[in-house]
């Protein structure tokens, strides 16, 4: 599943796998709390990371205008796959959150 939410909530994408409000308010608290919470992606420079967290793993990335791509699989054998599937949404969002479209 993956959820691409604006800063303040605001939904703008999300997989069937991830219904409701709480996808949207995780990835806006995630985009708010980027600064602290993410520290390693902020003082490295990376622009995307890994997390494992039973029972899966996350793959987040930083969009344009301080958007957040969330994705999630619930097999962490995965992990290559959910990656390379990550970094191929981020390239086909982020032009489209750049033209404001």
């Amino acid at each position: 599943g993956a959820v691409v939410a604006t800063h303040d909530g605001l939904l703008l994408a999300a997989t069937p796998s991830f219904s409701g409000d709480t996808p949207a308010a995780c990835a806006a608290s995630l985009s708010v709390h980027l600064e602290t919470d993410l520290s390693l992606i902020q003082q490295t420079g990376l622009s995307e990371a890994l997390v494992w967290a039973p029972p899966g793993i996350w793959y987040l990335a930083r969009l344009a205008h301080n958007h957040l791509l969330l994705a999630y699989s619930s097999d962490p054998d995965q992990a290559g796959a959910l990656r390379l599937s990550g970094q191929i949404a981020a390239q086909q969002i982020g032009p489209m959150l750049l033209s404001g479209g």
